[in-house]
């Protein structure tokens, strides 16, 4: 017998579904990946740039476009679970993971002196509270021995 998990399927799966949403409105602002640039010996400049621009691509940060593929392609998953049966969406949530652990990169690229990128750390939060509400709703086996 299966016990009961600790928040519903469907209602999980609507609230990440919600934080997916706005992870993905944000990543297509510029304004969510920091970049740096030498423009001379001793000057640095900070450029941010959207997550899915090519300029992020194309000096290889080719990882950071990837979290994001990722991220939207977990909400086909999460869609389908909010369907009449609930059925937990697992591989949305292995996706979720993925794309929660690769938004470190970005997050991490925009603690810069200037001070952080506030973007990136609502996004990389959005996508982690998603996966812990999926984590939450997941299916549960009894513990026999």
């Amino acid at each position: 017998m299966k016990r009961r998990p600790v928040l519903p399927v469907r209602g999980a799966c609507a609230a990440a579904l919600v934080l997916v949403l706005a992870a993905g409105a944000l990543m297509l602002f510029p304004g969510s990946v920091t970049m740096t640039f030498a423009v001379g010996p001793d000057q640095v400049r900070y450029r941010t740039y959207s997550w899915f621009d090519s300029i992020v691509w194309g000096y290889g940060n080719f990882l950071v476009p990837l979290a994001g593929v990722l991220a939207l392609g977990s909400l086909s998953g999460l869609a389908a679970g909010l369907g009449r049966n609930g059925a937990f969406p697992g591989t949305a949530w292995g996706f979720l993971i993925a794309a929660g652990c690769l938004s470190f990169i970005p997050l991490w690229l925009g603690l810069t002196p200037e001070g952080p990128n506030w973007l990136s750390i609502i996004i990389t939060v959005c996508l982690w509270v998603a996966a812990g509400l999926l984590w939450l709703a997941r299916p549960k086996a009894d513990k026999t021995a």
